[in-house]
C-alpha cells in the first residue's frame, strides 16, 4: 500500500510485484535449412557435446576428490 503498510486479506499478507520490473521479453525466430530435426549437423556435434561434458564431469569430480584429501591432509 502507499503508505508502507502490507495488505492483509483474510489473515493472509498479499504483495504484488507486477510493477517492480517490465517484462520485455524478446523472442527470436529463424530458419536456417541446415538445422533441422535429426540433421546431418547435429549429429555430428552431438557426440563431441558429449565427450566434452564426460570430460568436464570427470575433471571436477577429480579436482573435488584432490580437494577434499588436502582438506584432510591439513587437519
Amino acid at each position: 500500500m502507499t503508505n508502507g503498510y502490507w495488505y492483509i486479506k483474510d489473515g493472509n499478507y498479499w504483495t504484488n510485484f507486477s510493477q517492480c520490473s517490465e517484462q520485455n521479453d524478446t523472442k527470436v525466430f529463424f530458419n536456417d535449412p541446415k538445422i533441422t530435426n535429426g540433421s546431418k549437423l547435429i549429429q555430428e556435434y552431438l557426440p563431441v557435446l558429449k565427450i566434452i561434458k564426460d570430460t568436464g564431469y570427470s575433471i571436477s569430480l577429480v579436482t573435488l576428490v584432490i580437494a577434499i584429501l588436502i582438506m584432510f591432509a591439513i587437519r
